[in-house]
Formats: structure tokens, C-alpha cells, sequence
């Protein structure tokens, strides 16, 4: 009997398991900042992309952003910014990066679709915004680009208006997600000597990359 006993207790250790296997997300970082939701705070949810090779990966979704240089009508520099119409916040123009085309093509694209403006010169990147907690609807990763517009400004239909603002009077904004921090940063970026590449040009660097941005830095 002792016998089967062990045979019995062997055979079931060599069963592969049946339970169900629970993901156990990090915790979120603790830097002062409010949790919005979305992974790592939850179940890790989102979308999934295969390719032809049948390789799948389930990953943040992808976003551009722009900063709309303009001039106003004394000469003053000015940031073109799009009151939105959901909730009556400020943000940069920006939007979601479609199947196929480049950030680049996405910027130009959505620059239209939402100000009616179009890129008087090609978009210059300031940096990367990719904290998980940047968005409560889900995980996005936005590149955001500097760039002037020209043509005639219009509202597109999910903004509320359209706005042209000086410099000085960016800062006293209620901003949508994280966008306070990409017009702090592009303010301090216009103002070294080296902007014509990537923002950071050594006054960041408490990163992977000097030019990645999350909420803690």
C-alpha cells in the first residue's frame, strides 16, 4: 500500500499545473503624482499586434504631439494651442499613429485633421513622453515634435477652439494629461543654444535617455 501511495504522490507531481496563473504587476513608482490607472497598476491590459511571422506582442499605444510655433500679428512668438472638447482643457495638438504611416506623416496629418494648419518646415523632436500613468484610458507613448504652422487656424471637430498664444501665458494654463510638462519642457528647450535636436542637450540626464520623458523627471 505504502508503495502505490508513493507512485500515486509521484504521478500527480509530474502533472503539468491546471491553475490559473495570476499576473502580479510592479507597483507604481513613487514619485508625488496621481495613479490614472492602466498597467502596471492593474491586470497589464491592452493592445495586441501580430505580424505575418505569427510573432505577437501586446504594447503601448503610439502617439505624436505637437508644439505649434506661430507669430502673432506684433511680431510676438506664440504656441498654437487646441482647447478640447471633451473636458475644456488646453493641450498640445496630437492624436494616435495609424497602422502604415511614419510619426512624421501622423503629425502632419493631425495637424490638419485638427487646426486646418499645415508644417511651414519639417517637425524637429523635442522628446518622448512614455510614463504608463500619463493617460488613464491606456498606456500611450507620444513623440512630440516642434514645428511652425501656417495657413488659416480652425477648430477640428473634437476641439472646442483653437487658440495662439504668447509665451508668457502658457504657463498659467489648466493642461490635459501631462502637457504642462511638454510646454515647460519645450519653453526651456527654445532657449538653448543647441534646440535643433532632441531636447535634453545636457540639462537632463537622469535617464536611460536624457531625452525620455516620465512624470518623475
Amino acid at each position: 500500500v505504502l508503495v502505490l501511495v508513493l507512485v500515486a504522490l509521484h504521478w500527480r507531481s509530474l502533472r503539468p499545473s491546471t491553475a490559473t496563473t495570476t499576473l502580479t504587476p510592479s507597483a507604481p513608482p513613487g514619485c508625488p503624482y496621481v495613479w490614472n490607472g492602466g498597467a502596471p497598476s492593474d491586470a497589464p491590459v491592452g493592445s495586441c499586434w501580430c505580424g505575418q511571422d505569427n510573432y505577437c506582442m501586446c504594447t503601448p499605444s503610439l502617439a505624436i504631439d505637437l508644439v505649434i510655433e506661430s507669430t502673432l500679428p506684433n511680431g510676438e512668438p506664440a504656441v498654437v494651442l487646441v482647447e478640447r472638447a471633451d473636458n475644456g482643457l488646453f493641450a498640445t495638438m496630437g492624436g494616435f499613429v495609424d497602422v502604415g504611416e511614419t510619426v512624421e506623416t501622423a503629425v502632419a496629418r493631425e495637424l490638419m485633421e485638427e487646426t486646418g494648419l499645415e508644417l511651414a518646415s519639417p517637425p524637429s523632436l523635442l522628446g518622448v513622453w512614455s510614463d504608463p500613468r500619463r493617460d488613464k484610458r491606456r498606456h500611450t507613448v507620444s513623440a512630440v515634435f516642434v514645428a511652425p504652422g501656417k495657413g488659416k487656424i480652425r477648430a477640428g471637430d473634437d476641439a472646442r477652439g483653437v487658440k495662439a498664444l504668447p509665451l508668457d501665458q502658457l504657463m498659467g494654463l489648466h493642461y490635459a494629461f501631462d502637457h504642462d510638462s511638454i510646454i515647460s519642457d519645450y519653453l526651456e528647450w527654445r532657449t538653448k543654444p543647441e534646440h535643433q535636436g532632441p531636447r535634453g542637450g545636457g540639462y537632463r540626464t537622469d535617464g536611460p535617455s536624457s531625452w525620455v520623458r516620465t512624470a518623475c523627471t
